[in-house]
């Protein structure tokens, strides 16, 4: 007899065209977070600009701004690889939430103010892609059939 079967933890949905653009948003994001945080360095390194001519304790912000924007950018990756392997996507879902809903509050205090509109057109932009992800996440997706493995938890060789 064989080993009894034991189920997979964690259910799996399926990977849809949507949850795909999702995901590759997700990775772009993490690029853009990333190219921000070779920028960051690099002026600091190279003494140049505003930031690379701070000196002493003032360095701390550009520092810590840094390190916040790799653990977003590290995040928004992991969130992706997640949802191609079937998962929700909330690591992708809630900071890009997070992002549209502090956004739509600075867009409409520029606006109040009376900030140019390519800049407000600019936001705009930048708010909808932001919460383009968020809402193909959101598209309802089926799930698939746990996958059966033996209790030894490595899929059976088939010959």
């Amino acid at each position: 007899m064989g080993a009894p079967l034991m189920p997979v933890r964690g259910s799996r949905l399926k990977v849809t065209l949507p949850s795909t653009i999702a995901a590759i948003l997700g990775c772009c994001y993490a690029l853009v977070l990333l190219g921000v945080v070779v920028f960051l360095l690099t002026a600091m390194i190279t003494h140049q600009g505003t930031i690379g001519h701070l000196t002493g304790t003032a360095r701390r912000g550009p520092l810590v701004v840094s390190a916040l924007l790799l653990l977003g950018a590290v995040d928004l990756a992991i969130g992706a690889v997640l949802v191609w392997r079937g998962r929700r996507g909330f690591l992708i879902m809630v900071p890009m939430g997070i992002l549209f809903v502090v956004g739509s509050i600075g867009e409409v205090l520029d606006i109040a103010n009376g900030s140019s509109l390519a800049g407000n057109l600019i936001g705009g932009g930048i708010l909808l892609l932001a919460v383009i992800p968020v809402i193909l996440l959101l598209l309802p997706r089926t799930t698939q059939p746990p996958r059966i493995l033996p209790r030894s938890g490595r899929p059976p060789v088939h010959q």
